[in-house]
């Protein structure tokens, strides 16, 4: 019995082809149907030896088909641009952010003070706002506005959530 990750259980008889380990989980490729699929293995909730042979493909690569599996998931994300310059500590941070960090960054122009102007792809807009405000102030975004426009709402509410009546005032004072 496998859990989808859209909360359904289903059973499923499975020919078991390979195990993969990625980024802290394990992944049991496996026959379906004569297909190869990739099922995570903490959504197992049940599993049972059948006593027959198990069905493998005479040609079947593990590590060509995991590389076309990654290749395609990737593929099938979703995907949020932001063209932004990147002053010089937000370079040397900006692939250090985890889950954060652009899963592309395309290097444009290097301007005369060290800024870089580049193309960053994100999974989705709350991705980018995140990654970029964790490399302020160092960063300025010049598109989309709804991004820009975002990153100037959130940095208006740090202010004034910070600002001098809060540094000048007691620990009670916030209200």
């Amino acid at each position: 019995r496998y859990q989808r990750g859209d909360g359904v259980l289903v059973r499923r008889t499975l020919h078991p082809l390979g195990l993969v380990h990625k980024t802290g989980n394990w992944y049991l490729v496996a026959a379906h149907r004569h297909a190869p699929r990739v099922y995570r293995v903490d959504r197992i909730t049940h599993a049972s030896a059948r006593d027959e042979r198990a069905w493998r493909p005479d040609d079947f690569d593990l590590a060509g088909f995991w590389a076309e599996w990654e290749r395609a998931y990737a593929d099938s994300l979703p995907t949020f641009a932001a063209v932004v310059r990147l002053g010089p500590r937000a370079q040397r941070y900006r692939d250090t952010l985890g889950p954060l960090a652009p899963r592309v960054a395309a290097h444009e122009i290097t301007d005369a003070d060290g800024w870089v102007r580049q193309t960053l792809v994100f999974d989705r807009l709350d991705v980018a706002m995140a990654a970029l405000s964790a490399l302020a102030p160092d960063v300025e975004v010049i598109a989309p506005a709804e991004l820009r426009d975002d990153l100037r709402a959130a940095a208006r509410q740090l202010a004034r959530h910070n600002g001098p009546d809060i540094c000048n005032a007691g620990p009670d004072a916030r209200g």
